[in-house]
Order: structure tokens, then sequence, then C-alpha cells
């Protein structure tokens, strides 16, 4: 019990101080492991507050498995402030861990990784990766979002934002890593559009080829037309629409094409 309580403190401080440098041990009673050389850290926290941040850390071990290892993995310990999100990774026994060891893949193998997510209040929860190093900069990193079907590719350059009420989350996000290099999930010809609300917003993250643009409608239930704007470029985009609550329609015309999302729109 000793030696595993050592090893778990030793894990914690891996993940605290996971900044710069990777190469810190783990000490698991007489026996130090070298963290690896291929590791990813992936963090999970509330939007404009990064002391709400909690990560997990996942590496490539020739001896690893799927399911928790002592000599390899750590348990999730929980935060026990409410303002700090628990984020961590699932193994195929359903353990929790902050960090996991996983088995090297085969070629052309995606890896789906099971993610859980606890928080204690409502907000806008960003998930972005912290630190790619080794055979992780060869992969494609993405979080998959199973309630609105939406995959979202994770790099230095890009997060994926969501709004979520309190709640603990198990089942609906999951890391996707695949061999080879993807920068999308979409045709970069082909616009792509992300809509959702937030206490009175409507949030729109639009991918456009480059000096194009189109027409955003914001239609309520009854058909009517509430907000009608013209955009230019793709982007991050936030609208205060006079809407009640309920289900309205947003549309983006370009070329001639149109992308209609049906969205719940909450005051």
């Amino acid at each position: 019990m000793r030696s595993l309580i050592t090893f778990l403190v030793f894990a914690v401080i891996i993940i605290n101080s996971y900044d710069a440098e990777i190469q810190a041990n783990i000490i698991n009673g007489s026996e130090q492991i070298t963290s690896p050389n291929s590791t990813l850290r992936v963090v999970a926290g509330y939007k404009g507050d990064t002391l709400s941040y909690d990560p997990f850390v996942i590496y490539y071990d020739d001896n690893a498995t799927c399911n928790f290892d002592g000599q390899l993995d750590a348990f999730k310990l929980y935060n026990t402030d409410k303002n700090v999100t628990n984020f961590y990774v699932f193994g195929c026994d359903s353990s929790k861990l902050s960090i996991d060891a996983i088995p090297w893949p085969e070629q052309n193998n995606l890896g789906i990784l099971r993610l859980g997510l606890k928080t204690e209040k409502d907000g806008e929860i960003i998930i972005g990766c912290r630190d790619i190093t080794g055979s992780f900069l060869e992969r494609s990193i993405s979080i998959y979002d199973s309630y609105s079907g939406y995959e979202t590719i994770l790099s230095p350059d890009s997060i994926f934002r969501v709004y979520l009420e309190a709640g603990d989350y198990r089942n609906r996000f999951f890391l996707k890593i695949r061999t080879g290099i993807v920068t999308t999930i979409h045709d970069l010809n082909q616009p792509f559009m992300k809509t959702y609300s937030v206490h009175g917003i409507i949030i729109v993250d639009l991918s456009l080829p480059a000096g194009e643009g189109g027409i955003l409608t914001i239609t309520n239930f009854l058909g009517q037309d509430v907000f009608r704007r013209n955009l230019f470029s793709g982007g991050h985009y936030e609208f205060y629409p006079s809407l009640e609550n309920g289900i309205c329609f947003v549309s983006f015309v370009y070329k001639k094409k149109q992308i209609l999302q049906k969205v719940y729109f909450i005051n």
C-alpha cells in the first residue's frame, strides 16, 4: 500500500509540473521508471480560467496494455476545488486514469479512448493539447463529442469548445488518435459550421475557403428571420438575437448552397 501511495503522489507531481520538460521520473518503491519520449498531455477547463484546467497524460510503452497496470499507470485523484474540472481517461477495465500507458498502434490503426469529465458548475469548457512529443507529433489527435456528433482536431492552434451544465460526463467524449497527419475532418473546399447556444448567445464556428463569405440567418420556430449578417470569412462568431427559449434555426448561404442547423436557444 505504501508503494502505491508513493507512486500516486509522484504521479500527481509529474502531472502538475509537466510543462516544458517531460523527462521527470515516476517512483514506484525502489524501481525508477523514466517518462518516455512519446507523450500527449490533454487538458480541460473553463473558458478564461487557466487555473481551472485539469490534465491527463497518455504515452506509448512497449509493455502497456489497455487495462490498468500499477507499474505504468496512475489512478485519477479527484480535485476538491469546485472551480477546477476533473478530466481523465478510461482504461479498458473502466479504471479512471490520470496517467495512461497505451500500446503502440498498428499501422493505419485508429485508436479511440473514452474520456471522463466532471464539472461542478455550468460553463463553456475548453479542451486542448498542452504538450505533444515524440510519435504523437506524427499522429492526428481529435476530440469526438458523441452527443452533437462533432469532431475537432486538436493541435497547439486548435481547441475544442462546448457549453456544459454541471455534471458527470462518462460516455460523451472520446479521444481519437489516427496514424498520419490530418489537418481537418472536412473538405477545406466546402464550408463547415458548428452552432450552439450559451445563455442568450448563438455561437457559430465557421470554416470557409480563404477569401470566401456568405450570409448567416437566424430564424425562430415560426420561420421568422430575427437576425441576418454578412460574413466575409470563417472564424468564431457570437451573436445576440432576440429570441425566446426554444428551437431556432441557423442557416448559412454560400455560393447558392445552404447549411441549415437546428439549435435549442437558451437565455
